[in-house]
């Protein structure tokens, strides 16, 4: 259950930021930075201690494998020693960013950073090919919607990213 943490943590969290009331917020002066920050600093922590259990899997089957409807469907995600420590990785720089970002005066901006971070963690543990596509997808869908939140223009930046 442990490696679902940095995953469900800034997903949830960035949903509750995207719906929290008010659009603009002060620089340096906001909740919205507070819990980002906090949320980050707990999911790093969190990362720490799955990198230093070592080897950790969860399976959760979506469909049952039958004789009529095949394989089945599974939720998969394991950690080992590498995908732990590109894990707690992301995580850091995830915090780094989050720390860089105290001037930021959108709310979605860090709801999509908190989501940005929970598709990546997804895809760093997953270990199903599905899985890593959808949240490969994720991915890039987020990081579409966090460069097109930039200055005027910045929508054809949005579009190259996408598209690579």
């Amino acid at each position: 259950m442990l490696p679902l943490l940095p995953i469900l943590l800034p997903l949830l969290v960035g949903i509750i930021v995207l719906i929290y009331p008010g659009k603009e917020l002060k620089p340096g002066k906001n909740s919205v930075y507070f819990i980002s920050l906090l949320t980050m600093l707990i999911a790093l922590m969190t990362g720490i201690v799955i990198f230093a259990q070592g080897k950790t899997t969860y399976n959760l089957q979506l469909v049952p494998a039958r004789d009529w409807s095949g394989p089945g469907i599974n939720f998969d995600l394991i950690v080992d020693h590498f995908s732990g420590f590109i894990l707690l990785a992301s995580l850091f720089f995830g915090l780094l960013i989050t720390i860089y970002s105290y001037r930021q005066k959108q709310k979605s901006y860090f709801a999509y950073l908190l989501m940005t971070i929970a598709a990546s963690s997804l895809a760093i543990l997953a270990n199903n090919l599905v899985v890593l596509l959808l949240a490969w997808g994720g991915v890039a869908i987020l990081l579409y919607l966090l460069i097109g939140l930039g200055r005027a223009g910045s929508e054809k930046a949005a579009n190259k990213a996408l598209v690579m």
